[in-house]
């Protein structure tokens, strides 16, 4: 028993010598022997080209630094190509046909990535190369790609491309939508390959923290008109909306490219916003003048108080509060007895009205009056004649609030109407909106 397993244990290593002889051997005679030089393109024929397969696994979407448009990608590479000094019969060398060696051993293809954005050309892992009997070379090396963001551009000797994306993992920001590839001319001394990454930005975060509080602070701005132009914070209103919008502009301008090619959809918001904001602050201010506008100061002219008293308060439904009824109760309590003076010399004729009755004057005997009763009687109509230009002077002040409050009504709407158009404009203008194409 014993001299079985010795026999069995000396028959595998001897097995194990001849294959590692066989390969040595092998890997002698292609190299040591055949005098092989890695320099130089393996061809029979010079003027003949190497047909090159391509492939590229796009294995994550590390980063797109939408500052300095470079996008950063983990990669495959998948290169093949035909190697006629790399035959060999695989009889003769032990029924090997395969082996794997260092990339350094072997002429390579000269691929480089053309839209490089950090200077490295070189593979930065040399794996190695799986060669086959019939010389058929494979070489696979991971890279990590720093490009521009507009597409990635491959340089080689012609060839067959595919870009394989069954081991892609998926980005928490961004989706891959597709990603075609495109030969050049092939008349070319050199052939490109145009790979082209289509990705599209995941809204979800930009759409709770950038766009869906920028649409708030916006309309926030309209409701500026429908405070009452009496308060005092109309216009910090306008002022602290003004500064939150310029905060979340200068958020935006952090991750934003600084080029003039293009104009994000926020940026074209925010911009929107901010006009809109700006002028909401000039109107404000007028409003705010027009408000505490007296006759002392100004005079109001004939089509202020055509337009603004008669016919856009009917036009919006507005209903100026207690002007005729509060004319009404003034006359009512008028006294219902009014001395109608006659002043001559020193008596006093009297009229009656009750009502809308006027009763003839009484038969009396004139009365004498006396100095006293006469500067009474003065004091008496001067204190008329204030309450009268008093009363006079609130109407025309009452009348520039009105019209204060009617433009504040009509800018409310005006500015609702521009705020609804511009948003949905500005968002539905954003490409692929509507267009429901899923990721891969």
């Amino acid at each position: 028993m014993k001299l079985k397993l010795a026999l069995i244990c000396i028959t595998f290593l001897q097995q194990t010598c001849l294959g590692s002889e066989s390969e040595h051997d092998l890997v002698y005679d292609l190299f040591e022997k055949e005098d092989y030089n890695p320099l130089i393109r393996p061809v029979e024929d010079i003027s003949e080209p190497i047909n090159v397969s391509l492939g590229i696994t796009l294995f994550q979407v590390i980063t797109v630094e939408e500052r300095t448009q470079v996008m950063k990608t983990n990669n495959w590479i998948r290169m093949s190509w035909s190697d006629y000094q790399l035959r060999w019969q695989p009889e003769d060398y032990g029924g090997i046909t395969q082996i794997r060696l260092p990339c350094t051993q072997v002429w390579k293809p000269d691929i480089v990535l053309l839209n490089n954005a950090d200077g490295k050309y070189e593979q930065s892992f040399c794996c190695h190369t799986v060669i086959d009997n019939n010389g058929t070379v494979m070489w696979i090396p991971p890279s990590i790609y720093k490009s521009s963001a507009s597409q990635v551009k491959l340089n080689l000797y012609g060839g067959v491309m595919k870009c394989d994306l069954s081991n892609y993992v998926s980005s928490g920001t961004w989706d891959l939508v597709s990603c075609p590839a495109e030969l050049s001319d092939p008349s070319k001394k050199y052939s490109e390959i145009h790979y082209t990454i289509i990705l599209r930005r995941k809204t979800l975060f930009y759409t709770v923290n950038l766009l869906t509080p920028c649409i708030l602070i916006s309309f926030l701005s309209v409701l500026t008109f429908y405070l009452p132009a009496d308060a005092q914070e109309k216009v910090t209103l306008c002022i602290s909306i003004l500064l939150a919008l310029v905060v979340f502009l200068l958020l935006v301008s952090k991750s934003l490219p600084p080029t003039s090619v293009t104009m994000p959809l926020i940026s074209k918001y925010l911009f929107f916003t901010f006009i809109m904001n700006i002028v909401t602050v000039i109107v404000s201010v007028a409003i705010i003048n027009i408000n505490f506008r007296s006759p002392r100061t100004y005079k109001m002219p004939r089509w202020i108080r055509v337009i603004f008293l008669n016919w856009l308060p009917i036009i919006m439904f507005m209903k100026r509060p207690d002007h005729k009824e509060k004319y009404a109760r003034w006359r009512e309590r008028k006294l219902e007895a009014t001395v109608e003076s006659q002043t001559n010399g020193t008596t006093v004729n009297q009229n009656r009205k009750q009502g809308d009755h006027t009763y003839p004057s009484v038969p009396c005997e004139p009365i004498v009056m006396s100095t006293k009763a006469k500067k009474a009687i003065e004091a008496i109509e001067f204190i008329t004649e204030h309450l009268k230009s008093v009363d006079d002077y609130d109407e025309i002040c009452n009348d520039w609030r009105y019209v204060a409050g009617v433009i504040d009504r009509f800018l409310l709407y005006i500015f609702l109407i521009i705020t609804i158009t511009g948003t949905i404009s500005i968002i539905v203008d954003a490409p692929h909106i509507f267009t429901k194409v899923g990721p891969i």
